[in-house]
């Protein structure tokens, strides 16, 4: 029931999600247009959080990080996924300049207010009050615009009013994990960072984590390791796979999974065999099947020609921000599939 519960999102959060990724898609072609006028690349750098150029870093030899580039604008929400060791803190600490690159630069909007959630279970008191650990003492707060008070807002958080004046030494992990995130998101921050929000979580607190996040109107940077809370917030995602290889796709986990599914197709299909015209008439055949092997080999090189096509445009990142690339991606499945039956045929008369 929960887990149902947590996959079924009601509809506006859904075209909230979609139109967020729409946004951001939006965002990233303007990026390749011509600019003429100085007044709009100086609307283009107030929109800016991070630019990000050819940056690369290495600690005791090791590469973590090697000439990345990205563009992250306000109101952006970046998921981050990547094995342990890939170097996705020491990603988020060279965006905020808390280490700086070997190699390349970063720029950064002089108007950040950052908001860091990394977990650090330690830094909490554990004799203080859960309303006086978020509030600071106060009895009502101001969040998103709006004066709450404490206790009513720790509600949204699962907490009761005698947990909210309950010593924090009294809660379990997750309980201290939901206290931080309510601490976080109730302060005025235009750039909120994540580091594995969702351990020891409950589902009710998950769902309510997405409602807030894909409601706020700053910027997310979101490390996580879990698929389906990717997927339901984020509208790009920056994958780590080793040995400093970076790469970003448009939407959530699922999302890059289809594309670096299409990228191993690219791979796999460079490694077939090549048909020759001397392998295809070493063998004696009737004059139906010699004639319909001797085409083979022409069919092959016009369907690796367009295969070929589109891989190409594959290679291009902004390919999959374009509104023809669902058709594209169809196509392609098709005439591998052509490409398949063409090697099997071959391999029957050969």
């Amino acid at each position: 029931q929960g887990i149902k519960a947590r996959r079924t999102r009601n509809e506006g959060r859904v075209r909230a999600l979609k139109k967020m990724r729409e946004s951001f898609v939006n965002r990233r072609k303007k990026q390749g247009q011509v600019r003429i006028h100085a007044l709009e690349d100086e609307k283009r750098i107030s929109k800016l959080v991070f630019e990000v150029k050819n940056i690369s870093y290495e600690i005791a030899g090791i590469k973590l990080v090697e000439d990345f580039s990205t563009l992250i604008l306000k109101g952006e929400k970046i998921g981050i996924i990547g094995g342990n060791g890939a170097g996705k803190s020491t990603l988020i600490r060279l965006l905020l300049g808390q280490i700086q690159p070997n190699k390349g630069s970063i720029r950064r909007s002089k108007t950040i207010e950052l908001a860091y959630f990394d977990q650090m279970r330690e830094s909490l008191n554990p004799n203080m009050t859960a309303m006086d650990f978020v509030s600071e003492g106060r009895e009502r707060i101001d969040v998103g615009g709006k004066s709450k008070h404490i206790i009513g807002y720790l509600r949204q958080f699962l907490f009761t009013g005698k947990q909210a004046m309950a010593p924090i030494r009294m809660f379990s992990g997750g309980e201290k994990n939901r206290l931080m995130l309510a601490k976080i998101l109730s302060q005025p921050a235009n750039l909120l960072v994540l580091d594995e929000p969702t351990n020891d979580l409950d589902v009710e607190t998950l769902e309510l984590l997405e409602e807030m996040l894909v409601d706020y109107k700053g910027t997310l940077i979101l490390i996580s390791h879990d698929r389906t809370f990717l997927n339901n917030v984020v509208s790009s995602t920056i994958v780590m796979d080793g040995n400093a290889v970076i790469n970003q796709y448009a939407g959530g986990y699922d999302d890059y999974l289809l594309q670096k599914k299409q990228l191993d197709n690219i791979v796999k299909s460079k490694s077939k065999p090549k048909i020759t015209d001397k392998q295809a008439k070493n063998k004696k055949l009737s004059y139906k099947d010699q004639r319909e092997l001797d085409k083979i080999p022409e069919k092959i090189e016009k369907l690796e020609l367009q295969i070929g096509e589109i891989q190409l445009q594959l290679a291009d990142p902004e390919f999959f921000h374009r509104d023809e690339s669902t058709d594209e991606l169809i196509k392609l499945s098709r005439l591998e599939s052509e490409l398949e039956i063409l090697y099997e045929k071959w391999n029957d008369l050969e």
